[in-house]
């Protein structure tokens, strides 16, 4: 027999800078500019050990190529954002940002490969529009572009992505581009909240991860490909309520379908179909402690592509799960409050997989519990 272990480390290193300003041009126009960039840096340390027994001692073999080269990353863009306020009523807010994107990789130690680089650019523009109907009703319109590039891991990574698959590199992968339009009304009031919005985003080149109909050593193999055309649209409903005392009830309902424009029969859904959500939050009158409960329930995702030997089946079933979370402001020092928040997620141990990790079936986390201690100043 042959037994087979493998181990996949990702190291990513992240540096950025973000520098903004701000210029009241009048009384009724806000300018906002600025210059933002970040670059990555990765390098994979993977180990494959294969064992096989039954002709005379065990024959061990140790693989460590990588599944990723070594890697760098720079995202770098200039935004400009103008908001401006045509009477007590109407409100707009109009923007652009340019984008520049660079991958290159490096010779790494056991891939015998060879250097590749990869360059995009794109200007994206987006205009947001508020009427305030009454002093409790207004009206919100948006339209925008959108730009994404593909990670280092799209683009790069070749090799056993999660138990049951492996993932193909794919160099020549285009950047995404899309254009999204919303419309949708929000009422409030001191006490009560209620929103209502429809949205359509048409998408280009989509990056989406594709079955190949094939296997390497026994495992089916997937590789991330653009798709030419991608429609999703749907509605999102949300409300809130403050019942005093320190309570909030919070919900919400989202509907999104998704389509292949060019071929509607080829299912490409990457995330929920419908998705519940609901709320209780309380907060002491002090403000030192708060305590909420959070439930979210998604609906059968039919729009998907899985293997034939998937353990899901055809399609990801519905799921439901509950957190709960709490935080605690212990102290203060100067200027420097020191607080605890604590999380209890995934409450009833529910085995379930998202979207995003049905295709390899990477099941999500079972019961944790996180502690986080925080310092703002």
């Amino acid at each position: 027999g042959v037994s087979v272990n493998s181990e996949n480390f990702t190291d990513v290193s992240t540096f950025g800078v973000r520098a903004e300003a701000r210029k009241l041009l009048s009384s009724s126009l806000l300018l906002t500019y600025g210059l933002d960039a970040f670059r990555d840096r990765v390098e994979g340390t993977d180990v494959r050990v294969s064992v096989t027994t039954g002709f005379g001692p065990p024959q061990v073999n140790v693989d460590r190529t990588p599944a990723l080269p070594e890697a760098t990353f720079l995202n770098a863009g200039a935004f400009l954002q103008a908001e401006l306020d045509l009477g007590d009523r109407v409100s707009l807010v109009g923007g652009g940002r340019y984008t520049r994107i660079a991958a290159e990789t490096f010779a790494t130690e056991g891939l015998d490969l060879a250097p590749r680089d990869a360059t995009d650019g794109k200007f994206v523009a987006a205009v947001n529009g508020l009427v305030r109907a009454t002093d409790k009703l207004s009206f919100i319109a948006s339209v925008g572009q959108a730009f994404r590039a593909p990670n280092l891991v799209e683009r790069f990574f070749d090799g056993q992505a999660t138990t049951g698959g492996i993932q193909v590199a794919n160099p020549e992968l285009s950047a995404e581009t899309s254009t999204n339009v919303d419309l949708g009304l929000r009422w409030r009031t001191p006490r009560f909240g209620f929103e209502v919005f429809g949205f359509r985003n048409d998408i280009r080149d989509g990056i989406r991860i594709a079955d190949l109909d094939t296997e390497i050593n026994g495992q089916p193999a997937f590789q991330n490909v653009n798709v030419d055309r991608l429609r999703y649209q749907g509605f999102e409903i949300s409300a809130d309520a403050r019942l005093g005392a320190g309570l909030t009830v919070l919900g919400s309902y989202t509907d999104l379908s998704s389509e292949d424009v060019d071929d509607p029969e080829n299912p490409v859904g990457d995330t929920f179909s419908t998705k519940t959500t609901a709320s209780v939050r309380w907060d002491a009158p002090d403000g030192r402690l708060w305590l909420q409960w959070n439930s979210r329930f998604q609906g059968d995702q039919r729009e998907i592509d899985l293997p034939d030997n998937n353990p899901l089946g055809s399609f990801i079933p519905a799921f439901n799960v509950h957190d709960l979370r709490a935080g605690v402001r212990l102290f203060d020092t100067n200027t420097v409050q020191h607080r605890i928040n604590i999380g209890l997620t995934n409450l009833t141990n529910v085995l379930y997989a998202e979207a995003t990790n049905a295709s390899f079936f990477r099941p999500a986390p079972m019961r944790n519990l996180t502690v986080i201690y925080e310092l703002s100043f």
